[in-house]
């Protein structure tokens, strides 16, 4: 949060799930964001980047909730709920872990994939758009990139970018950039060498299978 503040998300807590340490003070308080029971009892569910910064802002971003909260200076507050109608109820899908191997709930989730909307990844704030990578497949695709206009509110749903490539889930932001780490095997999903300047086409075309998974940064469009 700050050089002296810091955050942490715990989705398995049933209270309490959001801790927050001052180290100006060396004290610690808490903070309860209120989760589905399904996703509570469910031991296949994942959020993999709760946090991101866009200048000195700050957000959560709870997927199971298709809700973004903003830190106030103290806590979390809401900051903005994703009405996907019909589509908003991921937690009726997932299969109680009493009941059901994970492999099962995963099955189970992409056998119901076009009943229900899910947001795959931290959302990417610009001044004027709120974008996230969603599943849900329906019309052509199970992804897709949601595009929130911030002034109108208005949503629009992207299957590609005219840049060439796919729309990319499991982002961090910093500023205006974002970056992800990829498997070089699936790298052509993620880049269009014809966007890339001469210094880094040429590391693309030194890259094998057996090396390294790759850190891609992109810069977002105002």
């Amino acid at each position: 949060l700050s050089a002296d503040k810091y955050a942490f998300f715990c989705q398995f807590a049933k209270e309490n799930n959001v801790l927050i340490y001052d180290g100006t003070t060396d004290s610690l308080y808490r903070q309860t964001v209120e989760m589905p029971k399904a996703i509570l009892e469910n031991n296949s569910v994942g959020i993999y980047e709760p946090f991101n910064k866009m200048g000195e802002d700050v957000f959560l971003n709870i997927s199971y909730l298709n809700a973004v909260f903003r830190f106030d200076g103290e806590y979390f507050a809401p900051y903005k709920k994703l009405d996907f109608g019909k589509y908003g109820h991921i937690e009726d899908y997932y299969l109680p872990s009493d009941q059901a191997t994970p492999t099962e709930t995963a099955e189970y989730l992409i056998k119901n994939a076009d009943k229900y909307v899910k947001f795959l990844a931290t959302p990417m704030h610009t001044p004027s758009r709120l974008m996230f990578a969603v599943y849900h497949n329906v019309g052509g695709g199970r992804r897709a990139l949601a595009v929130i206009d911030r002034n109108t509110g208005e949503t629009m749903f992207v299957r590609g970018l005219k840049e060439g490539f796919s729309v990319f889930p499991n982002v961090s932001q910093q500023g205006e950039y974002v970056c992800r780490v990829e498997d070089v095997y699936y790298i052509s999903e993620c880049i269009n060498e014809k966007v890339l300047d001469p210094k880094n086409r040429a590391i693309l075309e030194r890259l094998s299978e057996e090396d390294n998974p790759v850190l891609i940064r992109y810069k977002l469009k105002p």
